[in-house]
């Protein structure tokens, strides 16, 4: 089942979110099959407001930390940390997971819808694969707080290719209806008081989104563990230690921190299509096992084809292109079929 099937289910998807690998860790040992990032949690840990672009860097180091979990990951990313839809969306590139969460304000203000649409847009064209939830803050931030311009808000960044949309702070189930019977992709929330998640999914609901309620709750725990450890209280209930070790140390086995990933898009001349989809499924089959090749992905969108490529190292890269003497077959096959093409490699080590 992919990411965007999962919005589909019988009840409504409830995605945790995490804030650093820990909490990630926990959340995928408790079985849920995809978890979120909180910016705010993110932000916070550093010592920075959430909403301001401080987070640019942690959030792109904390998603390389996550991407090879066992589950699907979507990253918050505010608002793209850019006014550039190009940035933007070279940026989102970078993170290699199955979503991301983007947010129509900047610096606790609303920004013209056009802007983030624009970002939308570009976001799909180059990563079409990609789960985009565009977030409409008009509730959140108690600005246009109001149906219309909410609606308004939502049904352009669906247009411009929003696989779904995050209204934080909507809690009135009339809209949250209408929203749902409106709009064409799934909708998603914070949990709403006095609403469990089966009462959001007949409302329409897909999707209900923890934000940074989980860590804002472990930081409550730890002052109620201080305070009774201080007052001679009984002391509540933790994570095992034994258990938590055993999670980070089977992190740290699964796989060697990849450190290049190679980003290669391809044009397709109109009418081979099939021939494409065929080869490359060829192709996923010959490289997915290749020593130091970490992942391999395909993506496909309106005309185009995107490879996405992780080694474990430069060395890595070199040998697998000098000894998949299959991969160069198939490829060879397949550049005939394809045009413009171009190549991008980034360094990823931390």
């Amino acid at each position: 089942m992919t990411f965007a099937e999962l919005h589909q289910g019988p009840e409504p998807l409830v995605l945790p979110n995490a804030w650093d690998v820990p909490s990630a860790l926990a959340l995928v040992a408790e079985g849920f099959p995809a978890i979120g990032t909180t910016s705010f949690g993110v932000a916070s840990s550093q010592g920075s407001p959430d909403g301001g672009r401080a987070s640019r860097e942690a959030n792109l180091a904390l998603a390389r930390a996550l991407r090879d979990l066992p589950v699907y990951v979507s990253v918050d990313v505010e608002d793209g940390y850019s006014d550039d839809p190009a940035e933007v969306a070279g940026y989102v590139e970078q993170l290699a997971v199955a979503g991301i969460n983007i947010e129509d304000s900047t610096a606790e203000r609303l920004v013209a819808p056009e802007l983030l649409a624009a970002k939308v847009a570009e976001v799909k064209r180059r990563s079409p694969g990609l789960f985009v939830n565009a977030r409409v803050d008009t509730y959140w931030l108690r600005q246009d707080a109001e149906p219309a311009p909410t609606l308004e808000r939502a049904a352009a960044y669906a247009r411009a290719g929003a696989d779904g949309v995050f209204v934080p702070g909507a809690t009135d189930p009339a809209l949250l209806r209408e929203l749902a019977e409106t709009l064409s992709v799934p909708v998603n929330t914070l949990p709403v008081p006095g609403l469990s998640v089966h009462a959001l999914g007949r409302l329409g609901v897909r999707r209900v989104s923890t934000g940074s309620l989980p860590y804002r709750a472990a930081l409550n725990a730890a002052v109620e563990a201080a305070r009774a450890v201080r007052d001679g209280l009984p002391v509540p209930p933790a994570l095992d230690y034994q258990r938590m070790q055993e999670q980070l140390t089977g992190y740290n086995r699964a796989a060697p921190v990849p450190e290049i990933q190679l980003i290669a898009r391809y044009q397709v001349i109109p009418g081979n299509e099939e021939q494409v989809d065929e080869l490359l499924a060829r192709l996923i089959t010959a490289t997915r096992s290749e020593p130091g090749n970490l992942a391999f992905a395909v993506y496909r969108g309106a005309g185009e084809v995107i490879l996405l490529e992780r080694y474990a190292s430069r060395e890595a890269l070199a040998q697998h292109r000098e000894t998949d003497h299959f991969t160069e077959l198939v490829l060879g096959r397949i550049v005939p079929l394809l045009e413009s093409r171009t190549v991008e490699v980034y360094d990823v080590a931390p």
